[in-house]
């Protein structure tokens, strides 16, 4: 293991040092840089800047006199080099026009210095005796070692107190953007009246996608996937209930219009066959990324976000533009490594960590989740509510919005035809805009939502059999040819 002194700048710290003495106001602009002193690599710069912000902290003036009285209290004054390491960093007043970039150079050498220590560490740990394990403890400590390194990497990005003003440039931009798609300021949820009553999809909100068992849960969150990252944008899903090749089949038969059964079966004519092997071979092209690992945890899927959109910056998929939606499905089969915590504060803590993953990589995450059977419980009326979401109230808590899957002929005994086809998409929460009820067409046999027509371009609440729009008409087409 190499050893040897780890990088520092003595000559930047004593800078960013004497331009806070003869500029106290520097101390509030630069202890964010700066972690209230701890990126100082010499104990003495360490102390004195530590003085500097509790001398800021409890409103008193900061100069040498002051700084040197404040050290003497607490003992460190000597070790420091006393009043005459003071007197020679306030006379070196020259060194100090470039303060902020000495501050980040000194940020970023203790940065460094955090990676050395970090795997250092964690190398002792691998050569321990008992070393770190295999299978589940394995991945347990290349999740943290990951986390913890992405933590320093994105560790300059913490953002102090900004104006109004300074907001607002962005909040304009998201306007201009939102008039130029019509209204839509975040990404596509692929369903026109979806994204009417939600504008889209928006960096930072965790959505909660509920339903009973063969609603269509998984099936939702497939069209919206795909309709993103057919516009370009890279959409990791994370399959815990079912194997990669069956989210592929559901793509397939989504994407081809060949039932699902069929292609379990295998059962295609020669005209079937073509189509199947002419969307496999569009399809991948599309930048959909699944994920089956069945135990997995909030850490890991961070740890795999993080590296694919790493993997986008760097170029490395050619034509995506940028990440999509991440979507988890479903959220009460995710796996915590935390021992000892009941069923309610494992998913309260899923909850939380993904709305938190949203804020931090700014990208909408797509949570599904199942419901208590108190939904069946309602009467003739098996509409979902709030109360339904299983577990923990927490999912209400940190959820953006709340999307609940409701198709009427699940639970219809006498066969009603004017039941078939549709599905309600029942947005009962949410934070930015309106709740309220959309209709989608329902096509069963492949798991495939779309839009339906709007009717002379009324607000929209069509007869159960009213035409869809098919959103995915160009590439149906495309099949066709």
């Amino acid at each position: 293991m190499t050893t040897g002194v780890p990088p520092h700048d003595l000559d930047a710290e004593g800078a960013v040092l004497s331009a806070c003495l003869n500029a106290p106001e520097r101390v509030d602009e630069l202890r964010l840089v700066l972690a209230d002193g701890e990126a100082f690599y010499a104990d003495a710069n360490r102390r004195i800047f530590e003085s500097m912000v509790a001398l800021v902290d409890g409103g008193a003036t900061v100069d040498v006199v002051s700084v040197a009285k404040r050290l003497r209290e607490v003992d460190r004054l000597a070790q420091v080099g006393g009043t005459p390491y003071l007197a020679q960093l306030m006379d070196a007043t020259p060194q100090t026009s470039n303060y902020a970039e000495h501050a980040h150079t000194t940020r970023d050498l203790w940065r460094t210095r955090r990676v050395i220590r970090l795997s250092q560490m964690r190398v002792g740990e691998a050569y321990a005796p008992r070393g770190v394990g295999t299978g589940e403890h394995l991945q347990d400590w290349l999740a943290a070692f990951e986390s913890e390194l992405s933590e320093i990497a994105h560790s300059v990005n913490a953002r102090g107190l900004r104006t109004y003003g300074e907001v607002s440039v962005e909040l304009r931009a998201q306007i201009d953007a939102a008039r130029q798609s019509g209204g839509l300021s975040g990404t596509t949820t692929g369903f026109t009246d979806v994204d009417k009553q939600t504008t889209g999809a928006h960096g930072g909100d965790l959505f909660i996608i509920g339903g009973r068992p063969g609603q269509g849960k998984t099936a939702l969150a497939t069209c919206m996937a795909l309709a993103q990252a057919r516009d370009g944008l890279a959409v990791p899903f994370f399959s815990l209930e079912m194997p990669a090749t069956q989210l592929a089949a559901r793509v397939l038969s989504i994407d081809a219009r060949i039932p699902l059964q069929r292609i379990r079966e295998a059962s295609f004519d020669s005209a079937s066959m073509n189509k199947i092997d002419a969307s496999l071979q569009r399809m991948s092209a599309v930048p959909l990324f699944i994920d089956d690992t069945a135990t997995i945890t909030v850490p890991d899927i961070r740890a795999k976000v993080r590296r694919l959109r790493m993997e986008i910056e760097a170029g490395k998929h050619a034509g995506v533009r940028g990440l999509g939606g991440v979507f988890v499905d479903y959220l009460q089969l995710m796996h915590s490594p935390a021992r000892g915590q009941s069923r309610e504060q494992e998913v309260a803590g899923f909850s939380r960590s993904l709305k938190l993953l949203a804020k931090e990589l700014n990208v909408p995450v797509f949570a599904l989740s199942q419901l208590n059977r108190k939904s069946e419980e309602h009467g003739s009326d098996k509409r979902p509510s709030l109360a339904n979401l299983r577990e923990s109230g927490a999912l209400e808590q940190d959820a953006d919005a709340v999307i609940f899957v409701h198709r009427p002929a699940y639970y219809d005994r006498t066969d009603d035809p004017a039941l078939k086809g549709w599905a309600e998409i029942i947005i009962a929460k949410q934070r930015n805009g309106p709740t309220g009820t959309v209709k989608l067409a329902f096509a069963e046999e492949y798991a495939r939502f779309d839009n339906y027509a709007r009717m002379d371009g009324h607000a929209y609440e069509p007869p159960p059999h009213a035409a869809p729009v098919d959103h995915w008409a160009d590439f149906d087409d495309d099949l066709d040819r």
